[in-house]
């Protein structure tokens, strides 16, 4: 509407932009009327106005626009623009959002469930009724989510046979979030047998529509030869890379893992170090700890005492409980940075509560021992090793085990 005229939309002006939504806005078209508003949240073609903006938002949810409701409920969420935080108004808004077909609105109220300190089993309960009362009206969407909860025991209610009902209707209507609980369904067994010859075939389909963790999950089964499906490394490559594309930091680093060890590639390191990078450029502490543990070793690159300590301490910035550990034993060991034991215990104390294996078993050795200012606290050091041993930690399981018996 009032854009036919226009073959290149990057063509249209900003004044000429506002004014074609301006026009749309007042012929009562919805998305017209919450495009308009934007224009004056983001100054395209006119100045910023808050009030012109709140109004827009409203009138256009009044129409039916439901990108509009979900904004509504994100101002009374944050309580912005002049509006009192009201976490009722919020839900009702999203919830609206999400009957008139949007799909982020669902983990919209999911985060307000969580802001509202609801448990995870309650949090299923919510969702799970709300997927049910959406996919029964029609819903493609939540009839993929509906059934994904039933065969996962979401909310409560486990029904396997139900569940695989529900998701193979949404793929029937051919709806993506089907054809990747489908494939999720055949890679864990849920409401299918385990099967990964099936779950890459609906995972592709998925990839070829731009859903990034799908892309993720067939260069993973490719790449490791997962159940059915041999290794493949030049599959892996090509939807590793199209995930990478898409900023998907954990493709970035198996691309890396894979140029570094010259897997179904030529070896190539500084190739590798790109991918780390990468990762790290999208927020990955664990890429981080990487880099920097390639710096400090001097391996496969120069040692580069500083350059690794920058890396390890943006991971500990990205809250990497390995760089937080890496931190520790370098500054109470004292080898390659000053030693300072309070600044170690520090970071020790910080990569047990992010849930560190190695963390958390060093700790408890401290507690044990009595080490680098820690008192002598036997039961305090055997529920660390006991969270070690959880997170997979041999050693720690072993500790369990010696301690258990005095």
């Amino acid at each position: 509407m009032y854009f036919e005229f226009y073959d290149e939309f990057d063509e249209v002006d900003d004044l000429t932009l506002f004014h074609l939504y301006s026009k749309s806005a007042k012929s009562g078209y919805h998305y017209g009327v919450y495009s308009y508003g934007m224009c004056y949240k983001t100054c395209i073609g006119v100045e910023s106005d808050d009030k012109k903006f709140l109004d827009s938002m409203r009138r256009a949810a009044e129409l039916g626009d439901h990108p509009a409701l979900r904004v509504l409920g994100h101002i009374y969420f944050y309580g912005k623009y002049g509006m009192k935080k009201d976490l009722a108004v919020a839900e009702e808004f999203y919830v609206r959002a999400i009957e008139l077909g949007n799909k982020p609105a669902y983990g919209d109220l999911r985060a307000l469930y969580l802001y509202q300190n609801i448990n995870s089993e309650g949090i299923g309960e919510k969702l799970t009724s709300l997927y049910k009362q959406r996919a029964l009206a029609g819903n493609p969407y939540a009839m993929a989510h509906y059934g994904w909860a039933l065969v996962s025991g979401i909310g409560g209610k486990k029904d396997q046979l139900e569940g695989r009902k529900w998701i193979r209707k949404a793929v029937s209507k051919d709806e993506d979030a089907g054809y990747v609980m489908m494939a999720d369904a055949y890679r864990l067994g849920r409401g299918e047998e385990r099967n990964f010859r099936e779950a890459v075939k609906y995972y592709k389909i998925a990839a070829e529509r731009g859903h990034r963790r799908s892309m993720y999950e067939v260069g993973v089964i490719f790449y490791y030869g997962k159940g059915n499906v041999d290794i493949d490394y030049k599959q892996a490559l090509k939807y590793l890379t199209m995930a990478e594309e898409l900023e998907d930091s954990r493709s970035s680093l198996l691309l890396a893992e894979m140029y570094m060890q010259g897997n179904g590639v030529t070896k190539n390191v500084e190739e590798g170090i790109f991918h780390l990078k990468r990762a790290f450029g999208n927020g990955d502490g664990y890429a981080a700890y990487k880099l920097g543990n390639l710096y400090l070793e001097g391996k496969e690159v120069e040692k580069d005492v500083e350059n690794a300590m920058f890396f390890f301490n943006r991971g500990e910035r990205l809250e990497d409980g390995s760089c937080m550990h890496r931190l520790a034993e370098l500054y109470v060991q004292g080898e390659v940075v000053k030693q300072d034991i309070e600044k170690g215990m520090e970071y020790y104390k910080m990569s047990a509560k992010a849930g560190n294996p190695e963390g958390l078993y060093d700790l408890a050795t401290f507690y044990e021992q009595g080490k680098y200012g820690c008192e002598i606290d036997k039961t305090l050091a055997l529920e660390l090793y006991q969270k070690a041993a959880a997170k997979g930690s041999k050693k720690a399981m072993k500790a369990v085990k010696r301690l258990s018996k005095k």
